[in-house]
């Protein structure tokens, strides 16, 4: 019962349950508590009553989701604020998929979030079960963001907020990895670094950024590419890799 006035912000019924002594800390099937839930689907009067009662904000699910997973993948940003304000609330722990809130917002394109968890102490170049750091996801975000826009033919959508706007701009939160130290040159499991994945699915604007900032900070050409224009630069990259896959075959 406690979990489902959560799940609908009912205030007044979680109230009165728990006054009537019902469990803060009873868990679902999968692992949640009625403070994940609160945090899963946005419920912040809820929120702030169970944590007003002594929730546990360490809560983990089955899949080994913290209370930031779920504000971050659902893009509740009063409660991911709330949550990162906290002392006591881990902003860095990996899932079962070693997937962190920064993998998280790094995947989803949430700039501002992406820079309070890196300010706040987030490992900037954890990889998860696949190797993949947060730029590498950056990078696959815009990707299919790029994709999307193609198949509608329509430009970047246009947000109401900076959090709004993030849904549509992931090339913002490569910005922000690049500025905070993000290693471009990190490998995941495949052997590809963020550039690799950037001329494969990423697009030429990913690409760019990558090779502008692999200049900045190296000042030399990083590989006979970066002399090019960054068209050129991606089809060079994209027909190294069917060389390659064709010497597989």
């Amino acid at each position: 019962a406690l979990h489902e006035a959560c799940k609908n912000d009912n205030v007044e019924d979680a109230m009165l349950i728990i006054v009537a002594g019902g469990n803060i800390e009873e868990k679902d099937n999968n692992g949640a508590t009625p403070l994940y839930y609160s945090v899963a689907f946005g419920s912040v009067k809820c929120y702030d009553l169970l944590i007003e009662y002594g929730a546990d904000v360490n809560v983990v699910t089955n899949e080994g989701d913290t209370l930031l997973h779920a504000s971050i993948a659902k893009n509740h940003t009063d409660i991911t604020l709330r949550l990162l304000a906290r002392d006591n609330a881990p902003y860095d722990k990996p899932n079962n998929q070693k997937m962190t809130p920064l993998h998280l917002a790094a995947s989803w394109g949430r700039r501002s979030c992406a820079s309070l968890l890196i300010t706040k102490g987030a490992d900037i170049d954890a990889q998860t079960q696949l190797g993949n750091t947060a730029l590498h996801l950056s990078v696959l975000r815009l990707g299919k963001e790029q994709e999307r826009e193609d198949e509608e033919g329509e430009g970047e959508g246009e947000g109401e907020g900076e959090w709004e706007e993030e849904k549509t701009s992931p090339h913002r939160t490569i910005e922000v990895l690049l500025d905070k130290g993000s290693d471009w040159k990190k490998r995941n499991n495949n052997n590809y670094t963020p550039i690799h994945l950037a001329a494969l699915v990423g697009g030429p604007r990913a690409l760019k950024l990558l090779l502008a900032h692999a200049k900045k900070s190296c000042r030399i050409a990083a590989g006979r590419f970066h002399n090019q224009p960054t068209t050129t630069c991606y089809k060079a990259i994209c027909k190294e890799k069917e060389k390659e896959k064709e010497k597989a075959e």
